[in-house]
């Protein structure tokens, strides 16, 4: 009989501490992908721009215009979405606030560092993360309606079955959303 917290393989007895480990080591992950992502974008833009610069010293002025035109299309989609899109996002309630002419003005000028801007906000906000790791998820009324009335074994493993893959259906799109959410400003470029 062990009275200790740990088990005789040293593990601990109950698995919250490497759950808790765990989702510190996907915080720290995202922050990494995240900080990843910007030296990616600014890397991009500004290749982006050394290319276009040196088509032009060569006088390739086809090349030249297409860099320059990808450029702009993104720079364009930046400010849109910074002007018009992101004011009916939760977090940017105050940015709502100011004339529209303004946010399309400041879009404007800042538009590249948009991207970066969002990723900000979304880490400072905090996001939607939750850590609570609950799995009240809103499942559909048919099976948890029927879980009251379900007598045999297998059934009752089959409907946990079906619980469990829409709980992971569930989270997963909660993942995509956010990430989206996050970091879905860098696919434009």
């Amino acid at each position: 009989m062990t009275s200790g917290p740990a088990s005789t393989t040293g593990a601990p007895a109950d698995d919250t501490d490497g759950l808790t480990c765990f989702r510190r080591l996907l915080k720290v992950a995202g922050y990494a992908f995240g900080i990843l992502t910007v030296a990616i974008n600014i890397a991009d833009v500004a290749t982006d721009v050394v290319v276009a610069v040196q088509f032009h010293a060569a006088g390739h002025t086809t090349w030249f215009w297409l860099v320059v035109t990808s450029l702009i299309i993104a720079h364009c989609v930046y400010t849109f979405i910074g002007a018009f899109v992101l004011p009916d996002q939760p977090v940017y309630s105050s940015w709502r606030d100011v004339p529209w002419t303004l946010r399309l003005f400041l879009s404007l000028i800042f538009a590249q560092l948009i991207p970066i801007i969002n990723l900000a906000v979304e880490l400072v906000s905090g996001g939607h993360d939750d850590d609570s790791g609950s799995d009240d998820y809103d499942l559909d009324p048919v099976v948890t309606n029927t879980n009251r009335t379900v007598t045999t074994q297998a059934a009752r493993e089959e409907l946990e079955g079906v619980r469990k893959s829409q709980v992971l259906q569930s989270r997963m799109a909660a993942a995509l959303e956010e990430h989206m959410r996050k970091y879905g400003l860098f696919y434009v470029e």
